[in-house]
């Protein structure tokens, strides 16, 4: 079967293995290298395959959820572009019954969606704008990983708006680790491996948009005003970056700390 993926009508080849595996039904764990094989065809009717795979039946990604995923993630055809962008990006997911965080694929997914975001301004819009919808737990956690991969400022500000207060995870742990590194160095120790110190990053940009989230912001007031006070006690304990205000918004005219504290 791997070999008929690589015969020169490409396409009779994919069918060919689409019949047997149609007639055979095999599970999901047969086919592991069947499945590496069709995505290093780079064809656009092996994607669909293994899309099609997928959605058989409820059970088929049982086990074999990573190997599902590393093979469109190592194809180069435009059609498993176009399922790993619809898993996060699509109201409705191409794939029936796909847990994100569960079968711990989203390492996986982030890193390739990352990249395609590095790579197409389009899609890196795409993400930007899906932080301001209201997501599952499974695609805030995802989009929280990409940001994180990015790991730019732009990345930084759009995630802030992965929080939720009225979500079981306020604050998507990827989205705390990424706005952590952004107000906090580790400075690596000279003469001294494994160690580092911790250092106060100025972190304005950030602060001035959790202001603006704990003043404006129904849905996120509470965490945001959490986020802000993990930095002031970071600048306690560690020191204030010399151009870092003492008020996030000095301009807005609104106090800080803000009064009244949410409860």
């Amino acid at each position: 079967l791997c070999i008929l993926l690589f015969v020169k009508e490409q396409s009779l080849g994919v069918a060919k293995v689409r019949e047997v595996l149609v007639e055979a039904k095999f599970p999901g764990h047969r086919l592991r290298e069947v499945m590496a094989a069709l995505g290093d065809s780079h064809s656009d009717d092996a994607a669909q395959l293994l899309l099609d795979l997928a959605n058989e039946s409820d059970r088929f990604l049982t086990n074999v959820t990573h190997e599902w995923v590393d093979a469109l993630t190592s194809s180069k055809s435009a059609k498993a572009k176009e399922v790993l962008l619809s898993i996060s990006l699509s109201d409705t997911p191409p794939v029936k019954g796909l847990k994100l965080v569960s079968h711990g694929i989203d390492e996986r997914l982030a890193n390739y969606l990352a990249s395609a975001a590095r790579a197409h301004q389009d899609v890196r819009d795409r993400f930007f704008a899906l932080s301001n919808e209201v997501l599952s737990n499974g695609r805030r956690h995802l989009l929280a990983k990409v940001f994180a991969h990015l790991g730019t400022a732009e990345a930084a500000l759009a995630a802030l708006n992965l929080m939720r207060d009225g979500s079981t995870e306020r604050i998507p742990y990827e989205l705390r680790r990424m706005i952590e590194s952004t107000f906090m160095e580790q400075q690596p120790d000279a003469g001294t491996s494994n160690a580092y110190s911790l250092v106060p990053r100025d972190a304005s940009a950030v602060r001035a948009r959790l202001f603006d989230m704990a003043s404006d912001d129904p849905q996120r007031r509470k965490s945001a005003i959490d986020l802000l006070a993990e930095i002031e006690l970071s600048r306690h304990a560690y020191g204030r970056p010399i151009s870092e205000a003492r008020h996030p918004a000095l301009e807005s005219g609104k106090p800080w700390p803000p009064i009244p504290l949410p409860t």
